[in-house]
This record gives structure tokens, C-alpha cells and sequence, in this order.
């Protein structure tokens, strides 16, 4: 009967799409290795001292911080 009952619940949960996914949410406040090739835009220093927006391949295995994970927390 428990077979029963988890095949009927299966069928209707992948006939509905209803499958029970993970979810995650990055924290930033940790850096994060890239999983998968990607095209970003990061700002690059001139000679002069400038910053300019330039596109940049980045590849599985790089990492990636946001501020609070290179800055650290403010007080």
C-alpha cells in the first residue's frame, strides 16, 4: 500500500511540475566559485588612473566577492 501511495504522490507531482526543487541563495558576504563559463563587465584601471567598463570571459573555477566579502562588514 506505502508503494501505492508514493507512485500515485510521484505521478502527480511530475504530471502537476510540482517536483520539489533545492533552493539557494547566495550569500555575500562569502565569496562563490564560478560553476560555469561566463561574460561579465568589470571596471578596468587605465594608466591615467580611470576606470573603464570592459568585457571579460570569466571561467568555471574563477571566484567572484561582492563588497561585503572583500570590504568586510561596516560597523
Amino acid at each position: 500500500m506505502k508503494k501505492l501511495c508514493a507512485f500515485a504522490l510521484g505521478s502527480v507531482l511530475l504530471s502537476t511540475g510540482c517536483v520539489p526543487t533545492k533552493v539557494a541563495i547566495p550569500d555575500a558576504s562569502y565569496p562563490h566559485r564560478l560553476a560555469e563559463e561566463a561574460e561579465v563587465v568589470i571596471w578596468v584601471r587605465l594608466p591615467s588612473g580611470e576606470f573603464t567598463k570592459t568585457k571579460v570571459r570569466v571561467l568555471p573555477g574563477w571566484w567572484v566577492a561582492g563588497p561585503p566579502a572583500v570590504e568586510g562588514s561596516e560597523p
